[in-house]
């Protein structure tokens, strides 16, 4: 299970799209980039496979009733149904909300994996040779570096360059196809 506590939470980032929520992932590190691009798929798999178990336990209103079962007690005065039912129907609507809430949750980090993915995706040939090289196939460093023939400090300045443009296009205004259209295309 993925978390957002690596997501660095200072600064002005993108806004979020939909009216009434922020984006929790407004501003994001390097390091959270290259986790997002080192298990990009697992991490989408992951997301959908929690929002369908969310989906389920909202379908599951037979486990909601079990679980108003009580035990009796010796000096526990029998429930009213009415008092039951009531129980279960703000038990039930609480159970909805924060269904709701995960869901909302999940979409923004989905949303937050597939712009990451865009941003690495735009970047140029060299660019994005060496990220996919060193961060979605995990290369070793040292042979990425030696295969591309540069010296460690022209590498180094690229593989930064790089990392710093998937942060720039990430946070830019503008949305995932002018990202992917590149500049000579808007």
């Amino acid at each position: 299970m993925y978390s957002s506590k690596n997501i660095s939470m200072t600064g002005a980032g993108r806004k979020s799209s939909q009216k009434g929520g922020g984006n929790i992932y407004n501003t994001i590190s390097v390091t959270y980039v290259k986790k997002a691009l080192g298990d990009y798929k697992g991490r989408l798999a992951d997301i959908h496979e929690r929002i369908q178990e969310l989906y389920r336990l909202g379908n599951d209103s037979e486990g909601m009733i079990a679980s108003l079962t009580f035990r009796k007690e010796p000096e526990e005065k029998q429930r009213d149904l009415s008092s039951l039912l009531l129980r279960h129907r703000a038990m039930m609507a609480e159970q909805e909300q924060e269904i709701r809430m995960e869901m909302w949750r999940l979409a923004e980090e989905e949303e937050t994996l597939r712009r990451i993915w865009v941003c690495y995706r735009a970047l140029n040939e060299l660019h994005f040779k060496i990220i996919r090289r060193l961060y979605v196939e995990k290369e070793l460093y040292a042979s990425v570096e030696r295969e591309c023939g540069m010296s460690h400090g022209k590498f180094e300045k690229e593989r930064s360059a790089a990392m710093k443009r998937i942060v720039e296009l990430y946070h830019s205004d503008l949305d995932n196809l002018e990202i992917l259209a590149g500049p000579d295309l808007k």
